[in-house]
């Protein structure tokens, strides 16, 4: 009897000593009521939970949904009293009235990299966010995205501290993680992770942590590159990379300075503090992140010949077809369904070549590898070059790694080859790859993919005019297209008459409003050689306008702007997609007893990189106009800004110049 009544006294103790904050799961009964307790069991007629004055019993009947919650990093704290972070405590004293109209803050940013002994890595990420306006309420939605086959996703913390001082921890129930190509599960590897913090309003903060765990190997040669800036204001941000003393890195830095080193406990620690990076401000032809952001590049030891040679260990399979090359490129172009899935989202070696064409999908460095392979079963010397896209930023050749690459293009006979879209002309690339550097299978080494020439990407435009005393006009079109240009136009083949005749409506009413087409015919849609002709003929009402005895007009189907260039001063770089070069010759044919009056100026702006050159000519009865511009740069840093705005704000007058012909009899 005594030891019994000793047992309950250190029971009822127990049970006195549980606190609220203790508990993880929450039961939502169908009267609205949230019980926050520990599901001890469940069965069909009832649920057991453990509560704050004990044990208790709920029947189905009244439950609406269980939410069992998962122990996190502080999911004990409750009110702010109960946090012990000390970096958490500092950012919640921060006084975000300072700070309305941003949207939100990022009040501390950490990217954390550590290496262990035995290869394994942890890449994390912490941000404290203060949420200062209604703009900023998207700022709970978060996601992630991490190579599953490779990878382990965790979410360490994630919270909510409200301005009443309550603290609102992440549910599983709020984190979804889904596969971004689960329709082609031959390339499903890239998952994406995303979360919605409770509460993101005006005056709360959000603090949360997710962690990647991974193991450098082969197929997964982990690459840290990482920027640090984003949409919001960063008061504080951090990144580490910390690994073994007796370990060898490679790492690399752009705009930035000099990591301090810390030698502590057997391990090295690389380290960048920064202090109020501005938030990012969206402008027309903003570059990719990477070009102007802090940007720091990390991870083994590797060096771009042993990746050679291990990549070329990886192909496997052969691939003989009894064509030349010409026949050999349309065959797998054509015959391999494009499944545009870099191999930086899926897998960094080629697939089997039995693989590919029993599938018969491919991605660019999949079909590029049979192309690969075909060349040299007839003897043709060549070379696969892995590639980056400009949108990732440029290569960081001192941190090899097969994760800095997306795809590959095939160098054979002087061109190059990118086997991406069924479209794709003979011997061309795509404008991102084109100035750009990739690593040379067959060189071991990083090899610079030059630009292809202006004559094999320009447009030209040959537009006769004949205008009437009336002021309405006939015109005929011949557009024809290189480049980039064919890509997209070659896709039209599949469309029917009715979904073609919108198309071409649609296309000359962006350069020419109000035009009545009559008729048009499209060339070389079918081929694969570099251009694809438009030939089009339409009518436009009052394209001049009659005053007494002159007619006024404009140009007809010239429609520069200066959307890119309209702030006089910017904050980033000017970021320019496509090197090109585009003509237009426009002859109109004026109206009998009519002489030309007025006319715009003739134009010439030149400058290293880019140019513009406009003409005009009268002649007995005819005015001929011409104008040509050319670029073969990719980036117009701020000093060169002015000097290029001051181009394009001048041909983007050019539309609203006036033509003046007077009648003369």
């Amino acid at each position: 009897m005594k030891k019994y009544f000793v047992f309950l006294i250190i029971l009822i103790s127990c049970t006195k000593n549980i606190k609220k904050s203790d508990f993880n799961d929450i039961v939502y009964l169908k009267n609205g009521e949230e019980i926050l307790c520990d599901v001890i069991s469940m069965d069909k007629e009832k649920i057991i939970i453990q509560v704050e004055s004990g044990k208790k019993e709920v029947k189905i009947q009244n439950v609406s949904s269980v939410d069992l919650g998962k122990k996190r990093e502080g999911s004990e704290w409750r009110k702010i009293e109960d946090i012990n972070d000390d970096i958490l405590k500092e950012a919640i004293k921060t006084n975000l009235s300072e700070f309305q109209g941003l949207g939100y803050i990022n009040i501390y940013c950490e990217k954390y990299l550590k290496i262990e002994r035995d290869s394994t890595y942890t890449y994390s990420l912490r941000i404290i966010r203060g949420i200062t306006d209604e703009n900023g309420r998207d700022a709970g939605n978060v996601s992630f995205y991490y190579r599953k086959n490779n990878e382990k996703i965790y979410v360490d913390f994630g919270r909510t501290v409200t301005k009443e001082g309550e603290i609102l921890h992440i549910r599983d129930n709020a984190i979804e993680d889904a596969s971004i190509y689960s329709r082609f599960p031959s390339y499903e590897n890239t998952h994406e992770l995303k979360f919605a913090l409770n509460k993101s309003l005006p005056g709360n903060f959000i603090d949360f942590k997710v962690s990647i765990k991974g193991r450098f190997t082969d197929d997964n040669q982990f690459i840290f590159d990482e920027i640090l800036g984003d949409k919001g204001l960063i008061l504080k941000g951090k990144i580490v990379i910390q690994y073994p003393e007796d370990f060898s890195i490679n790492y690399e830095y752009f705009n930035t300075v000099n990591p301090e080193i810390e030698k502590k406990d057997g391990n090295i620690y690389l380290i960048w503090n920064f202090n109020e990076i501005p938030p990012v401000i969206d402008e027309p032809n903003l570059p990719p992140l990477r070009y102007f952001l802090p940007r720091i590049v990390a991870s083994l030891d590797y060096e771009w010949n042993s990746i050679a040679s291990l990549f070329k260990g990886k192909m496997e399979g052969e691939m003989n077809i009894d064509k030349d090359i010409y026949g050999i490129y349309e065959e797998i172009l054509r015959g391999i369904k494009f499944v545009n899935i870099s191999s930086l989202s899926s897998y960094v070696f080629p697939k089997n070549a039995s693989q590919i064409m029993r599938e018969k999908i491919g991605n660019m460095l999949d079909k590029g590898f049979l192309f690969y392979l075909a060349l040299k079963s007839k003897g043709k010397p060549c070379d696969m070059i892995l590639t980056r896209s400009k949108e990732y930023g440029e290569i960081s050749e001192k941190v090899p790694s097969l994760l800095q690459f997306d795809g590959a293009i095939i160098f054979c006979d002087g061109k190059y080859f990118d086997l991406s879209y069924e479209t794709m002309p003979f011997g061309f690339i795509r404008n991102e790859y084109q100035g750009t550097k990739g690593l040379s299978i067959e060189k071991g080494s990083i090899v610079y993919i030059p630009y292809i020439k202006l004559d094999e990407q320009n447009s030209f435009v040959e537009r006769d005019v004949i205008l009437k005393d009336n002021g309405d006009a006939e015109i005929k079109d011949i557009w024809s297209f290189k480049g980039d240009d064919v890509i997209d136009f070659r896709g039209l083949k599949d469309l029917k008459k009715e979904e073609m005749d919108i198309f071409v409506q649609r296309f000359v009413n962006n350069f020419v409003k109000n035009a009545e087409i009559k008729d048009y015919r499209f060339y070389n849609l079918d081929s694969l050689n570099n251009s694809v002709k438009l030939s089009v003929s339409y009518n436009v009402k009052k394209l001049g306008i009659i005053q007494g005895r002159f007619i006024l007009f404009n140009l007809p189907g010239i429609n520069y702007s200066s959307y890119s260039v309209g702030k006089a001063e910017r904050m980033y770089p000017l970021f320019l997609e496509n090197i090109s070069r585009s003509e237009n010759r426009i002859r109109i044919k004026i109206p009998k007893n009519y002489k030309l009056r007025g006319k715009p100026d003739d134009f010439t702006f030149k400058r290293e990189g880019y140019g513009f050159y406009s003409r005009i000519i009268e002649k007995k009865d005819f005015i001929e106009y011409y104008d040509r511009f050319e670029n073969i740069v990719n980036i117009i840093n701020l000093k060169d800004y002015p000097d290029y705005r001051e181009c394009i704000m001048c041909m983007a007058k050019i539309p609203s110049k006036w033509f003046i012909l007077e009648r003369v009899k």
